[in-house]
């Protein structure tokens, strides 16, 4: 109190406040907690005090512009050294788990930083953020070179999906590990979003990239709203039909907007989103098109109310393999060394599509209370290019094999084609044949002749009671009288007559078969 250190700034000459290294007795400079400890206790930052904090944030900074160049000098190797790609790539995704790491430690020292993680391309220039885009469009065309990039990261933070329909279903066709690696990429490359190129992206996507792909799609409907020569709100369910044929026979399209465009489409109808893919196939790549399968299982998804969800499940699936196989079997024509690939690498994936296929057989079966006429229907042998596709990845080349197959799997147009081709198998198939409804068929496979009827009526009346049998009596009549003659048929139609009502046979057929078998008598 009352003492005087400095006056006019300057110490005052005599005053001795420190004596042998210690403040001496008696003085009271920081009595009341003068102003100095007052700044030292609260940590306020003086000219001196926050010099240290400010070189730090400054070399942090330094240190991370010097990742983000090398980060892009590496980007520029892999574009234009493709023999050491890999090697680059890989240094790539060391590198980006650096920055991860420096991020992820700025986030919990409680600096209010951006993450460059989060914004990663404000980080680069324009000839920087040119060759990020050059490399990771070359990047995420590669499976392998996509592991390489973000394996590392993901390491450090694995992704957490949640427990959807969608993912299980994706679990079970495909491996678990490669579904989780997917939406990893897919959340990580939210930090990449200016300088993604969505088509080139979409066009190369792998088959088990489906939530890379929703990002994908996602991102360009946030770029391009509208697309072109349709725009996609003026499609509804009163011009979807016309629609649907404009752009089924439009070849100015890129995929990701034959994408958006079949999207939009299967919403309002599934057999327009089908007579698209038909018809655009060879420009709609597989993963595109099993994107295409899934989203409209999201969108049966999402048309069940949750308490409805225990109950229809079942249907809501035999729906969505219905338009799987259909998709698949107008598809893979256009495609097929690809989806034979991709069966060799993901053999789930093959079983499942063949328990789809069978699925789907049994489910039009159990449509109707007879299988007749399934052998001629549209439903069933627009799936034979399916059908054939699954045999020859099974490796069955043998007629007899393949009918065991089409049998098995309950497939009556690849049966029945297998009859044809070996008739000899038709005595032992007659059961199924009778059951088709197909006296035509009865008679090109042989079973209508003077040897082979008997054999025939014997099991008709063995199995059928009066208006079961399901075939027609004067068709049956008709192609039994060419196959077998007169007498034989006149006989055979004799022992089967207690099936037959009054009016099963028309009257023109009765002249034609006595006069047939008289001539026959006659000439004998």
């Amino acid at each position: 109190e009352g003492s005087k250190l400095f006056e006019g700034g300057k110490l005052l000459e005599g005053s001795k406040l420190f004596e042998g290294g210690k403040l001496l007795e008696g003085s009271k400079l920081f009595e009341g907690g003068g102003a100095i400890s007052k700044l030292i206790e609260r940590g306020q930052d003086t000219e001196r005090f926050g010099l240290s904090d400010r070189l730090n944030e400054t070399l942090k900074v330094a240190t991370l512009q010097k990742k983000f160049q090398e980060f892009s000098r590496l980007c520029e190797q892999v574009v234009a050294n493709v023999e050491f790609r890999s090697a680059n790539t890989k240094s790539l995704g060391n590198l980006l788990a650096e920055i991860h790491l420096d991020c992820r430690k700025e986030e919990d020292d409680g600096e209010s930083v951006n993450t460059p993680l989060k914004d990663f391309s404000q980080n680069l220039n324009e000839v920087q953020r040119k060759y990020v885009q050059q490399a990771m469009s070359v990047i995420l065309c590669d499976r392998d070179l996509t592991g390489l990039l973000f394996v590392p990261l993901q390491e450090l933070e694995p992704a957490s999906p949640g427990p959807d329909y969608t993912y299980q279903q994706l679990v079970s066709i495909f491996d678990q590990p490669n579904i989780d690696f997917d939406i990893f990429v897919a959340e990580t490359l939210e930090s990449f979003t200016d300088i993604l190129s969505c088509d080139s992206l979409v066009a190369n996507a792998q088959v088990t990239n489906f939530y890379s792909h929703k990002f994908f799609v996602r991102l360009d409907e946030s770029r391009r709203p509208n697309l072109s020569p349709i725009r996609l709100e003026q499609i509804d369910d009163e011009n979807v039909f016309s629609c649907s044929n404009f752009l089924s026979s439009y070849q100015d399209l890129s995929t990701i907007d034959l994408v958006r465009y079949i999207g939009c489409i299967l919403k309002l109808n599934s057999e327009c989103s089908l007579h698209i893919i038909q018809n655009q196939a060879v420009n709609l790549p597989p993963s595109s098109l099993l994107f295409i399968v899934f989203q409209y299982y999201e969108h049966l998804l999402a048309s069940i109310s949750t308490e409805d969800c225990s109950m229809l499940m079942p249907q809501m699936e035999s729906e969505w393999l219905t338009y799987l196989c259909r998709a698949l079997s107008v598809h893979i024509p256009g495609w097929p060394r690809d989806w034979s690939e991709i069966c060799s690498r993901h053999s789930n994936f093959f079983d499942f599509i063949l328990s789809a296929f069978a699925s789907n057989n049994l489910v039009y079966l159990n449509k109707y209370p007879t299988m007749k006429g399934s052998h001629k229907s549209l439903e069933n042998l627009e799936l034979s290019p399916l059908a054939n596709f699954l045999m020859k990845e099974v490796g069955l080349t043998g007629v007899q094999d393949q009918l065991a197959w089409c049998k098995q799997n309950s497939f009556m147009p690849g049966f029945v084609r297998c009859i044809l081709l070996n008739k000899e198998a038709a005595t032992s198939e007659i059961p199924i044949l009778v059951e088709l409804g197909d006296s035509e068929l009865l008679y090109d496979v042989g079973l209508l002749t003077e040897e082979t009827s008997p054999d025939l009526s014997a099991h008709i009346l063995r199995v059928y009671s009066k208006d079961e049998c399901p075939l027609n009596w004067d068709e049956f009549a008709r192609f039994l009288l060419k196959g077998s003659g007169g007498s034989v048929a006149l006989g055979t139609l004799l022992s089967l007559s207690t099936l037959m009502g009054a009016e099963d046979l028309s009257t023109e057929f009765y002249p034609e078969l006595l006069l047939k078998a008289l001539k026959e008598k006659a000439y004998c």
